[in-house]
């Protein structure tokens, strides 16, 4: 009887570690799922663009492919120009400067130029890697070198005025003898390129986008590319506030993945992004930017990536460099710090 009870109470000991162990097990199966990484919560992201442009493949691609959802942000893009406005009206500004998820396309000068009146914004990446702004004229017009501008009509959108200006004044013209003219308010881009084809203007300042569109009216143009004299910026980085990268960088962060993501696919997939920009903005582009959109974007490809960078980075050299071009055309004062205008955390970081 007692080797009977001692085999039961051996058989119940071993019955109960496995018992423990198994819930030991489970619990830490438990502990586990409660540790793992859960997806962010889904944010709302605004995002203030120029106009519907292959310029912004980037960002389109991104919202295409999904890469913003894969992020768990719900993008609205809000295109800001309708002519005579741009990125640097007063709701894109108020907004990124909200500390709200805001972001806005602008130029690298307009950044700096809101910082010196103490805004702080800040890029935080670079759809392009060179810019391609020229000002770009009918051949019959005699536009051949900066000085055959003296006494002539320039088309110029709000944001471009600072660089045709340090342009202008790097090639020895003073810019008080070329008459600038904003597009009006209630412009849209269709409007502006037919003005344009029609000669109301001597030229116009734009990007390398702009010269395929004219040549493909069979428009004889001309064009005098501000980096073949000296003059350097960024055409278009992504601004948001210093508020919303202190205080949520993890939106920041994801923001500028998916972007970067996009560019890539650009790249790779050039033709795919302009077939879907063309079908989703139909309604709102020139005939004649429905029409060459695959010439567009190839144009625009050099731009995105260089031998020597990756999609989305800026260097201090080009900042710098587009600093010292504003302050000695007196565009800018000595207090503006070109280092404090932009980061690359984020993107080093999605590189890593």
């Amino acid at each position: 009887m007692s080797q009977l009870f001692s085999i039961n109470s051996r058989l119940t000991l071993r019955l109960l570690i496995l018992f423990v162990l198994a819930t030991l097990i489970a619990a830490c199966d438990n502990a586990d799922k409660d540790s793992s990484p859960s997806k962010p919560e889904m944010v709302a992201v605004k995002i203030y663009l120029e106009a519907p442009q292959i310029e912004y493949a980037g960002i389109f691609a991104a919202i295409s492919q999904g890469y913003f959802e894969d992020e768990q942000l719900a993008v609205e893009l809000v295109f800001a120009i309708t002519g005579g406005s741009s990125t640097t009206n007063d709701a894109a500004v108020e907004g990124v400067l909200s500390g709200l998820p805001i972001f806005a396309g602008m130029n690298a000068e307009t950044v700096l130029a809101h910082r010196q009146q103490g805004q702080a914004m800040v890029a935080v990446l670079s759809l392009y890697q060179r810019d391609s702004r020229s000002i770009v004229s009918n051949v019959n017009r005699g536009i051949s070198v900066p000085a055959d501008l003296v006494g002539k009509r320039l088309l110029v959108f709000p944001g471009d005025e600072m660089i045709t200006q340090a342009f202008l004044d790097a090639a020895g013209v003073n810019p008080a003898e070329v008459t600038f003219v904003q597009p009006t308010p209630d412009q849209g881009i269709n409007a502006i390129l037919t003005e344009i084809m029609g000669g109301k203007f001597d030229g116009v300042v734009y990007s390398i986008e702009a010269d395929v569109q004219l040549t493909a009216t069979a428009f004889p143009t001309s064009r005098l590319a501000f980096i073949d004299y000296g003059i350097q910026s960024y055409p278009n980085v992504l601004v948001t506030s210093q508020q919303l990268i202190d205080s949520n960088p993890k939106v920041v962060q994801r923001f500028v993945n998916a972007v970067l993501r996009g560019l890539q696919y650009s790249l790779e997939q050039p033709r795919e992004v302009a077939t879907w920009f063309a079908q989703t903005y139909s309604n709102q582009l020139h005939v004649v930017q429905l029409r060459i959109q695959d010439q567009a974007i190839r144009s625009i490809v050099p731009l995105m990536q260089t031998s020597t960078s990756n999609p989305g980075m800026m260097t201090s050299e080009t900042w710098n460099h587009i600093t010292q071009d504003l302050k000695d055309a007196n565009l800018l004062d000595a207090t503006v710090v070109p280092n404090e205008a932009y980061t690359l955390k984020f993107v080093n970081e999605y590189y890593k």
